[in-house]
């Protein structure tokens, strides 16, 4: 299964937007995820998005994001 994430975001100079991949009970499974990145996910979690500004006029902005998955048909079930 491959899938990604995309991200729209505004992030200023000075300022900083990532993403931790958690398990469900909150343990990082993968950090500092940059937009557009494959992610390797199998099992259900949770998303935190990071944002950080060195400059307390500036902050960064997350418009949206989009996670997508393609799934192998054949390993489906009925």
């Amino acid at each position: 299964m491959q899938n990604s994430i995309e991200l729209q975001s505004c992030v200023p100079e000075g300022t900083s937007l990532t993403l931790n991949i958690l398990s469900q009970t909150g343990e990082v499974l993968s950090e500092g995820i940059a937009e557009s990145q494959e992610l390797q996910i199998a099992q259900p979690v949770r998303l935190q998005f990071v944002l950080a500004t060195k400059d307390r006029s500036k902050t960064p902005l997350l418009d949206y994001y989009r996670l997508s998955f393609q799934v192998d048909c054949h390993h489906l079930t009925r």
